[in-house]
Order: C-alpha cells, then structure tokens, then sequence
C-alpha cells in the first residue's frame, strides 16, 4: 500500500471530482457531500440504474442526513422501479416524471429486466471552487424532449463545512423563454435516524441522537415535510420524510435553499 501511495499524485486524498463515473464531491471540516453528475450507463448497463441525476447526499460525521431512497436488495421486486424513480432522489422533478425512462415490456423484462430506453445526454459540469469554497455547477438535458426544460443545480459548501447552498434553475436549450408551464419540485430525503421539527418562523431543523442540529430555508418555494420510505435500511425499507419545495415552471424558474450547521450535539 505504501509504495502505491508514493506513485499516486493524489496522495492518497480523496478525489473531490470523478469524471468517468460522474461524481462530485465536497468536503470541508466534518461535512461531505456526494452528488450524481453523471450520464446514465448505456441500455445494455442499465438494468440497475437510477434515473437520479443531479441528485445529492449530505453527512456530517458519522450521520447521513440528506440521502437517496436507495434500494431493497433483498426485498420484492415490486419496489425497484419506485427505489430507481427520480422521485425517490434528492434533486428536482419535473410534472412527477422521471428524468430517465423505463423499459417495461413485460417481454423484455424477463430477459433485460427494467433498462433504461432514454435519459439525460449531456449533463456538463464545471467546479467552482475558490478559497474556502467547494462547489460545483450542473445541468442534464432528460427533461427537454418530454418538456422542452434543462434543469441546472449549482451547489457549494463553505464555513469549514457549516454551510451548504443550492440554486435549482429551470431554462429552455439555447435561453428562450419557457413557454409551458408545469409542476416542479425538489425533495430531499431525510435519513430515518434524523427527525425534522418546525419552528414558529417556518424553518425547518434536522437533528438527530450524536450529531449537530440543521436548519434548512429557501427561498422561491415554501418548504413543506412529507412521509417517504428509506428502502435501503438494513433491516429492509423503512419509513422516513422529506422536505419537498413544490412550484410552478416558469413562474418560478429558480429556487435558492441551504442546510446551515446551527447547534452541537449534546456533549461535543
């Protein structure tokens, strides 16, 4: 292991961006953040894949507190095709469609299983990282033959890792105006070992047994707390929440939000 460190050039650090497989990574302090930038596999690799592009994860320590729904490995069938939906993802949606589509011929399914047929094509992404800053910015073209829209997410992680913020934009190919409206929304599911209380002012704080309180707030979009299922619980799915900002496209065609680090856990 030793002589494989001293030729690598990273030293042995963790890689903050991942081209080939499509991963970008924050990390500040304690804080770490893991987001999808990828395009989907080819058909014939794509039995198992997510339609979750720009999707994130959130952990600070030891605790996941923004996660994916993931997948039940050992349980029935029936719940992949709701684990690998778009819905099931912590980024945005557009009219409940998936960025990705299915296969579901029954015929197929026998012999493929459940491929994807179509999905983002380009999804470009360039860092923005400055001093004290990890950031990146996205967008993925799965919604433009559907609805004609791009959705673009930029994210960066500052404060030594106290601050996260988001922006979620909405555009057409080229800038012109979005013309059709449509339902969007941008969930964030949360770990079933954190629990998500409301204060009198609306914010939104995540805390949970061992690590430090979040305060969540956005801007564009009021957020509103839903139930959702964690299918990737060790002892099978389990259930959890999510925080859902819903709007309408283009009315409102970008929504800013951040998860700021507000209060230590209880003997730290």
């Amino acid at each position: 292991i030793a002589a494989v460190l001293h030729h690598d050039d990273t030293g042995g650090k963790p890689l903050l961006s991942a081209p080939h497989s499509g991963y970008q990574r924050l990390s500040l302090g304690n804080t770490t953040v893991i987001a999808d930038t990828g395009i989907p596999p080819a058909q014939d690799f794509s039995r198992h894949a997510h339609a979750g592009t720009l999707s994130f994860e959130l952990s600070f320590e030891r605790a996941s507190l923004i996660v994916n729904a993931g997948v039940d490995a050992q349980g029935p069938e029936d719940y992949l095709p709701l684990a690998r939906a778009t819905a099931a993802h912590s980024t945005a949606i557009l009219n409940d469609a998936s960025s990705c589509r299915f296969s579901l011929s029954p015929r197929a399914r026998r012999v493929l299983g459940t491929p994807l047929v179509s999905g983002p094509r380009h999804v470009p992404v360039s860092r923005t990282d400055a001093d004290g800053v990890q950031g990146f910015v996205a967008s993925h073209d799965g919604y433009v033959p559907p609805f004609g829209i791009i959705h673009e997410r930029e994210m960066a992680l500052s404060h030594g890792g106290s601050l996260l913020e988001g922006h979620d934009r909405f555009s057409r190919p080229g800038g012109s105006a979005i013309r059709q409206a449509g339902d969007a929304a941008i969930r964030f599911h949360i770990h079933p070992s954190i629990s998500v209380s409301e204060d009198e002012d609306g914010r939104l704080t995540l805390s949970g047994k061992g690590t430090d309180a979040w305060v969540f707030t956005a801007s564009g979009a009021e957020p509103h707390v839903e139930e959702s299922v964690y299918f990737a619980g060790i002892a099978g799915p389990r259930r959890s929440l999510q925080i859902v900002l819903a709007f309408r496209v283009p009315e409102v065609p970008e929504v800013a939000w951040r998860f700021t680090r507000v209060a230590l856990a209880s003997g730290s």
